[in-house]
């Protein structure tokens, strides 16, 4: 299994641009992407799921909840 971790430290949102493209090319919509982010609002992680993010770990996080959620993808 393949997945993209994507760290987000910016506010603005072309991070968020390029997940939506990458997750529109046919050959890896497919692809799992997990936001890796010191942002913890809730637009933000509404913003990474509309991007196409399949989950959102905030920082600090500690190693076996980023575990958890890598396996389960």
């Amino acid at each position: 299994v393949h997945a993209v971790a994507w760290a987000i430290d910016s506010p603005d949102d072309e991070d968020f641009a390029a997940i939506k493209h990458l997750k529109a090319r046919e050959t890896l919509r497919n692809i799992p992407v997990m936001i890796i982010s010191r942002l913890t609002d809730k637009t933000h992680i509404i913003k990474a799921v509309e991007a196409g993010a399949v989950e959102y770990i905030a920082k600090p996080y500690d190693e076996a909840t980023v575990i958890r959620k890598f396996t389960r993808v």
